[in-house]
């Protein structure tokens, strides 16, 4: 079912090696359980935007061995000088960094900026899978199974020798491919959403406020989205 879904959703050629990947698969119990969850009788039924949105969320950039993903550290900040001293990215102790960027991207919508009446153009950027480690928990000196599980109560953390991918736990590692690695996980894994897309979808905040719009979008938007258009 993942196969015929990256097909659907235009990503058949990262998996026919055009391109250098990590796969966290999900088998065909895990995408039927994910189906039926969410009223689907097969990927087909699953809007194109979505299917994009959700597969993307299955790829990451770049080949990624088992031991990279349990400690992965960008090379400068392999080694530090002193145990307690973490950068604000916290990627110097081992299992710190954690977030590996993806393939999925939310479509690019219109927005208006409140304060100029404006229409912009808002290009999304790619969101980020969260892996833990074993070596995160160990490096802050806290319980992986009971820090895990409060976070992801439907989940159970079997990462003792390994890791855990977002709410998954993962069945097998490290499958040698010629462009990459395939890990098989036991859950489809759904894209996270951002904080003010999760209170407009679920209507904490009323959707026309100008207040939210203009004090918490739009900044957030000119500082991390510098990428828009005046139309």
């Amino acid at each position: 079912m993942f196969l015929e879904a990256a097909e659907l959703s235009g990503f058949k050629p990262i998996l026919d090696g055009k391109s250098v990947a990590t796969v966290m698969a999900p088998d065909n119990d895990a995408f039927a359980a994910y189906l039926e969850e969410h009223g689907y009788v097969s990927v087909k039924d699953i809007p194109t935007d979505d299917l994009k949105k959700l597969i993307g969320y299955h790829l990451i950039y770049y080949s990624y061995s088992k031991s990279d993903l349990e400690n992965f550290r960008p090379e400068d900040s392999a080694t530090s000088k002193d145990d307690d001293d973490d950068d604000e990215l916290g990627v110097l102790q081992p299992g710190m960094y954690y977030k590996f960027r993806t393939h999925s991207t939310s479509p690019i919508t219109k927005e208006v900026d409140p304060s100029t009446n404006n229409t912009v153009t808002v290009y999304h950027l790619e969101r980020f899978l969260p892996v833990f480690s074993h070596h995160i928990f160990a490096s802050k000196g806290i319980d992986a199974k009971k820090n895990y599980e409060f976070f992801y109560p439907n989940s159970t953390w079997t990462g003792d020798n390994g890791f855990n991918v977002s709410n998954a736990s993962v069945k097998e590692y490290q499958i040698i491919t010629n462009n990459g690695y395939i890990y098989n996980v036991d859950r489809v894994l759904e894209p996270l959403e951002t904080i003010y897309d999760v209170l407009k979808k679920n209507q904490i905040i009323p959707i026309s406020s100008t207040f939210i719009a203009s004090t918490v979008l739009m900044p957030m938007i000119r500082t991390c989205l510098p990428i828009m258009e005046k139309q």
